[in-house]
């Protein structure tokens, strides 16, 4: 498996969607000019949705608190 990227506008694909294809798919797409390889982790970049981390904030009050908790 391969990913490539599209260099040129077509009625299908616009320049820059990427899409992962088998070897043979990509070297025939690739000898064409419409398109090029681009490594893996590109493609995941648009494919995998990103982790969000959980953060609580503290309040002002609660940095406060905690300051003074500190201090004795």
């Amino acid at each position: 498996m391969k990913c490539i990227q599209a260099t040129k506008t077509t009625k299908q694909f616009k320049t820059g969607d990427i899409k992962r294809v088998k070897d043979s798919e990509a070297d025939s797409s690739t000898r064409d000019g419409y398109w090029k390889y681009v490594a893996k982790s590109e493609w995941k970049k648009l494919t995998r949705k990103p982790i969000e981390s959980k953060v609580e904030e503290e309040t002002i009050s609660e940095k406060q608190l905690n300051r003074k908790k500190n201090t004795k």
